[in-house]
């Protein structure tokens, strides 16, 4: 991305249903611990050792625990602030330049910063996040506020450790991914306000002015689904979280409220949870009776589509080892057969020597000669016929039949039948 774009993430244009910060929870049924502090302030910002307060004149004040007062801390004009942990504070001037503060000093240290600065965020003197006038994050590096290569716009931004969680100008909350270098979707909602808390829970103010909560696991849990914002009682224009018990706010008149419990009412609210605690057990236990019944229901459901598909298989096995069976006899047959055959050509072939042998020595054998005069015949000797037989070429053409030759006469004599050797 250029650093120069002032082109919005197309992500933030996307809109859906879980955008939506209405809530159908009745505001009469939440506990409410939100009591007036005294004064009027445009910003409200709370650390760990000290609650600050920025006035409309940009003149900042400083929260007296024990007398209940604001005492005005002297400064040139500022618009933001940002507490650390350690005591260090970041501010933006009037004219967007960006100064610190050590915990052991009363003077303000310009610090070098070329981008016209609006609001910051602080977590200790290396730890500071900044917004420009054109919604451009930068980072403190510790020599000066260095831009972050995104083209996300943002128009809030709080800083707890590693944990940096910003707010887009289309009012989505999002967190800083350091090892991709991104900004990513953190939870539902449409937020104006955010802040966090010591432990790493968000608090909110929606686009509707309700006030929310996510806890830390919620944030940190590995879903798909993104956690949603929890309403607490009470309406303002902006938040300020030191912990999850002592919170800060201003309402849309400027006036100043604190959330902080007193043992009673840490008591009451302390009943409170383990009540609803116990309605949450009874209600899991049910849905746990509920459960087991169904697993046992489907059990027995699926130990009866596990017999009945045993039993297709040992169909099946059965079918498969008569089918191998027959296959095993009609081969058996197969086989016969091609003996019987092969023994039969055995046979033929022998016949075929035999009978070639016997053809040749019957050619190489001269005839015996004959004296063809017969004493009384009529009409002088008789004729002499010599006969050749020869049987088909072909394979398998011989018979094992007797074989004779008849001889018929002019005057319709006729011979005997007389057989061949």
């Amino acid at each position: 991305f250029s650093d120069d774009s002032d082109e919005e993430d197309p992500e933030d244009n996307d809109s859906d249903e879980s955008d939506s910060d209405e809530d159908e929870e009745n505001p009469e049924d939440l506990v409410n611990f939100w009591k007036g502090a005294p004064g009027n302030a445009e910003k409200i910002i709370a650390g760990s050792e000290k609650v600050l307060a920025i006035n409309n004149r940009h003149c900042v004040f400083e929260y007296d625990t024990d007398g209940n007062t604001w005492t005005q801390i002297p400064t040139d004009p500022i618009q933001d602030l940002g507490i650390g942990n350690d005591g260090y504070i970041y501010a933006v001037g009037r004219g967007n330049e960006v100064y610190r503060k050590a915990p052991s000093s009363d003077k303000w240290k310009k610090v070098k910063c070329k981008a016209k600065m609006e609001i910051v965020s602080a977590f200790d003197k290396s730890t500071a996040w900044g917004i420009d006038k054109k919604g451009n994050a930068y980072q403190w590096n510790g020599v000066t506020f260095s831009k972050v290569k995104t083209n996300k716009k943002m128009r809030r931004i709080a800083v707890n450790g590693e944990n940096v969680y910003g707010v887009t100008t289309k009012k989505k909350v999002v967190k800083w991914d350091p090892e991709n270098r991104q900004w990513v979707r953190a939870m539902k909602g449409k937020i104006d306000e955010l802040d966090i808390a010591e432990d790493g829970s968000l608090w909110c103010v929606t686009s509707h002015g309700f006030v929310g909560t996510v806890s830390v696991q919620e944030l940190e849990m590995d879903s798909e689904e993104l956690p949603k914002l929890r309403r607490v009682a009470g309406n303002f224009e902006s938040i300020a979280a030191n912990t999850n018990d002592d919170l800060w706010a201003i309402d849309p008149n400027k006036n100043i409220f604190r959330w902080k419990l007193s043992e009673d009412e840490e008591k009451a609210v302390s009943d409170a949870t383990n009540a609803a605690t116990l309605l949450e057990l009874e209600a899991l236990r049910e849905e746990l009776s509920l459960l087991k019944s169904q697993v046992t229901e489907a059990t027995g459901a699926s130990q009866a589509t596990i017999d009945e598909l045993n039993r297709k298989v040992s169909d099946l096995e059965t079918s498969k080892q008569s089918l191998i069976d027959e296959i095993n006899s009609k081969n058996q047959v197969i086989s016969t057969q091609e003996q019987e055959i092969q023994q039969k050509q055995e046979s033929l072939k022998v016949a075929e020597e035999e009978a070639r042998a016997a053809a040749e020595q019957a050619e190489e054998e001269p005839l015996e000669k004959v004296d063809f005069q017969e004493d009384g015949a009529i009409n002088g000797p008789k004729t002499v016929y010599e006969v050749t037989v020869k049987t088909g070429g072909l394979r398998g053409s011989g018979t094992d039949s007797r074989v004779y030759v008849k001889f018929f006469g002019e005057d319709g004599q006729e011979t005997t039948e007389m057989y061949l050797d």
